[in-house]
């Protein structure tokens, strides 16, 4: 089960509607705290598809608390700021997380779901 975390409504419902009509099980939340209550919640969820900049919680701080509740949490982190830490690849590789920028097409997005739960 993927779970969508964007603080953008229309994102967040794109995401959400395009990986169902392509057969994945999708859950959503606005921010950090209703998505840690899902992972909290939701054993069924293996993969974290987070905006990075959000209000409160960050997508950072997002993934570092939901790895405290499940390390094998595939994460794919999106973003449409040009110049976020986020998409340099010692970074990424030392969360064992991928980066996706906005925009981006549902395939690129599936792809980035597919080998992020190669990497668990």
């Amino acid at each position: 089960m993927i779970l969508v975390v964007d603080d953008d409504a229309d994102v967040r419902e794109w995401m959400v509607d395009a990986l169902t009509l392509r057969g994945h099980s999708v859950h959503a939340a606005g921010c950090g705290a209703d998505a840690l209550a899902q992972v909290w919640d939701f054993r069924e969820i293996d993969t974290l598809v987070t905006d990075v900049n959000m209000p409160g919680m960050s997508g950072l701080d997002l993934v570092m608390e939901a790895r405290k509740l499940r390390t094998s949490l595939a994460v794919i982190f999106v973003s449409g700021g040009p110049a976020d830490a986020v998409f340099d690849s010692v970074f990424l590789e030392g969360l064992g997380a991928l980066a996706l920028r906005k925009p981006f097409r549902i395939a690129e997005l599936e792809e980035a779901i597919e080998n992020a739960r190669r990497r668990e």
